[in-house]
C-alpha cells in the first residue's frame, strides 16, 4: 500500500517533528544522550561530543524532511536509524535492563512501548520512503505533526512525571 495526499503530509511532517523534538534536548543536554549511549554499551565512557553529534543528526534527519525535494533520503535514513535505536532498546529490555533513554530530554525510561512506539515510526518512514511523490501540502502535515508529536510529549511527560498523582493521605506522590 502506498501512502499518498494528505496521509504522506502528515506522516512526513509527524517524522520531522519527532526528529527535532528528539534531537533538540541531546543538543542542549548532551552529557544524557552519551550516559544513555554508554548504558546501551554503544559507547565505553561518556562523550558529550557524541549525544550532540546524534542531536545534529536527528535535527537535520527532521528539517530535511520538510525542506528537500522529495522526503524519500530521508526517511530511509529515518528507518534506519530508528532501526538501530528499537534495536538496542529491544535488546536491553531482553536482558532485563531499565533505564532512561533520553529519547524526548523527559527522563522517560526504555520499555517495550518505546519499541512499539518506534515500530510505528519505523512503518511511517518506510510509507514515506515508498511513497511515488513528495506530499503537496508539506507546511500542513508539518503542522498536524508538530501537534501530533507535542500531544504525546504531554501526556508522555505526565505519565514520567505524574503531577496529579496523589497518596491515601492526600499528600502529593512526587516523593515516589
Amino acid at each position: 500500500m502506498t501512502v499518498t495526499g494528505p496521509v504522506l503530509a502528515v506522516a512526513v511532517g509527524v517524522l520531522a517533528a519527532m526528529f527535532v523534538a528528539s534531537g533538540v534536548p541531546k543538543l542542549r543536554r548532551p552529557f544524557d544522550s552519551a550516559l544513555a549511549m554508554v548504558r546501551f554499551g554503544v559507547l565505553k565512557r561518556i562523550r558529550p561530543v557524541a549525544g550532540r553529534a546524534l542531536g545534529g543528526a536527528e535535527v537535520l534527519l527532521g528539517v530535511a524532511l520538510v525542506a528537500s525535494p522529495s522526503p524519500r533520503w530521508p526517511a530511509l535514513a529515518g528507518v534506519a536509524l530508528l532501526a538501530v535505536f528499537t534495536t538496542l532498546v529491544a535488546v536491553a529490555l531482553a536482558r532485563g535492563r531499565s533505564f532512561e533513554c533520553a529519547c524526548f530530554g523527559t527522563g522517560e525510561r526504555i520499555s517495550w512501548a518505546t519499541v512499539a512506539r518506534n515500530v510505528v515510526y519505523i512503518a511511517a518512514a518506510s510509507g514515506v520512503a515508498a511513497a511515488s511523490q513528495p506530499p503537496a501540502d508539506r507546511l500542513l502535515g508539518l503542522l498536524a505533526g508538530v501537534l501530533i508529536v507535542c500531544g504525546y510529549l504531554v501526556l508522555s511527560t505526565m505519565a514520567t512525571l505524574r503531577p496529579f498523582a496523589t497518596t491515601l493521605d492526600g499528600s502529593g506522590a512526587a516523593d515516589g
